[in-house]
């Protein structure tokens, strides 16, 4: 089960976050700035910081 889980967090930061990224303001605005919902931002923000943060304490608990 957890197994599943943890690679649907996987799907999601090698997917989704990228995708936010590139396409609504790194590299996909165009000649135009496009303003990034902050609900994005901060949606990206926290899923990127609670992953790092499983897996530091993943590693930890392995040692």
């Amino acid at each position: 089960m957890i197994q599943s889980h943890i690679g649907a967090v996987r799907a999601a930061l090698e997917s989704g976050i990228p995708t936010i990224r590139n396409r609504l303001s790194g590299h996909g605005q165009g000649a135009q700035v496009v303003d990034v919902p902050l609900h994005y931002a901060s949606y990206m923000l926290h899923l990127t910081a609670t992953t790092i943060q499983f897996l530091v304490e993943s590693e930890k608990a392995l040692a």
